[in-house]
């Protein structure tokens, strides 16, 4: 996931190689908010090695989002956070069907984490470069908006700022400003109010 400042605002790029399937249910579900390895990478500028063990446990909502996350080949990976000097910031994540890392491959993977985070580093910047340079809109342009991002737009046209929201729905600010740059991404919205003003004029929402 690349978040950019393009135009006024940042937006949400998203790069694959899950089943397309997959990627709708996490926006569908707001799968972002309770993803255990995106709030690991804002807690830690390292990579995150997680298995079932990392996680499970933590709260329900954790072990639904694994368990859906199972049933798609997502049972462990890495997590590895990428920042460059643009302000631009993404993460990579590496993902393995195993639901456990036994010692001989925890030891593997700890042998390759500095060609790992290279990797994630150099993707990074390749896939930045060339949205920039070609001006690539987000694949989700033109997207239905989830039920959360309808529920950010319809309180932010109510005058609640992302404070207000986090509070009102019970999940943190950048989750909530995370939600808007999807917001924007999908309506083509250089900014907040455009996005909402978009959203009224089509229905989406009723403030």
């Amino acid at each position: 996931m690349l978040s950019l400042r393009l135009e006024v605002e940042s937006q949400v790029y998203l790069f694959s190689t899950h089943t397309p399937a997959w990627v709708q249910i996490y926006d569908e579900r707001a799968y972002v908010e309770v993803d255990p390895r995106v709030q690991a990478v804002l807690e830690t500028p390292l990579p995150v090695i997680w298995d079932q063990g990392t996680f499970r446990g933590k709260s329900a909502a954790t072990d639904q989002f694994l368990d859906a996350a199972m049933s798609y080949g997502i049972a462990s990976g890495i997590a590895i956070p990428v920042h460059d000097s643009r302000g631009h910031a993404s993460m990579t994540a590496l993902s393995s069907e195993l639901p456990a890392y036994d010692a001989a491959r925890l030891s593997l993977v700890n042998h390759r984490l500095g060609e790992i985070v290279l990797f994630a580093q150099c993707l990074h910047e390749i896939f930045s470069a060339a949205i920039l340079q070609r001006g690539i809109a987000p694949l989700s342009r033109g997207a239905s908006l989830s039920g959360r991002e309808r529920e950010c737009l319809t309180l932010a046209s109510r005058g609640l700022t992302s404070e207000d929201i986090a509070g009102r729905l019970e999940i943190s600010p950048r989750t909530v400003e995370f939600h808007f740059a999807g917001i924007r991404s999908k309506l083509a919205s250089a900014n907040r109010q455009e996005a909402i003003a978009k959203a009224m004029s089509a229905g989406l929402i009723v403030p």
